[in-house]
């Protein structure tokens, strides 16, 4: 597996793997991410080593379980197989699927971009405008009409709230399923692309 945080020091506490990444910037407490790289801790320049691996300790048990989430979502990535649309494809299915989305919610798109996204597949400002991530042309036809009805579903309401999740499941019932499966397209894009 790449080191994603080559310039960190690698550490281990309890036969827990981590990097420790000094932050640069004003940080108030330290944060711990668990992604398909391991384990890394974010924490404030002048924080004692002793203080970190004390909660390390303290969060071993999330550490290990987030871990653990984490194996099994690369597990399932392994044996998905990747097919990306091209781009003029990508873009005209995705316009496409927004326009009728949009008449379907009673809603309009003020202006929809596409861009290389790393952390997400897709996101609606409160201006209007929808961005999809072009990581997004390797979805299947199901996630990529998902990943386009949760963002116009945000020209309804800007956030993840109840009534959000309730229009969402009005057309995708399976919604909490369809997400834990983004999760592996996501590794397993991660694996094969730079973005």
């Amino acid at each position: 597996m790449l080191n994603a945080y080559p310039s960190q020091k690698k550490r281990e506490l309890l036969n827990i793997k981590y990097k420790l990444k000094v932050a640069r910037r004003r940080v108030r407490g330290v944060t711990l991410k668990v992604d398909y790289n391991g384990l890394l801790v974010i924490a404030p320049r002048r924080l004692p080593d002793e203080e970190i691996r004390k909660i390390i300790r303290e969060n071993q048990n999330w550490i290990r379980k987030t871990t653990l989430r984490v194996h099994m979502i690369m597990m399932k990535a392994n044996a998905l197989r990747l097919k990306r649309r091209s781009e003029e494809n990508f873009e005209a299915i995705s316009l496409r699927l927004i326009s009728g989305y949009s008449k379907e919610l009673g809603v309009s798109a003020k202006e929809v971009k596409f861009r290389n996204m790393r952390t997400r597949w897709g996101s609606c400002g409160a201006n209007g405008r929808i961005t999809l991530s072009k990581r997004a042309a390797f979805l299947p036809d199901n996630l990529l009409k998902f990943v386009v009805y949760h963002e116009v579903c945000h020209l309804k309401h800007f956030n993840h709230s109840k009534e959000f999740w309730q229009i969402v499941s009005k057309r995708f019932p399976e919604y909490k399923e369809l997400r834990q499966v983004l999760f592996s397209y996501d590794a397993k894009i991660r694996s094969v692309t730079s973005t």
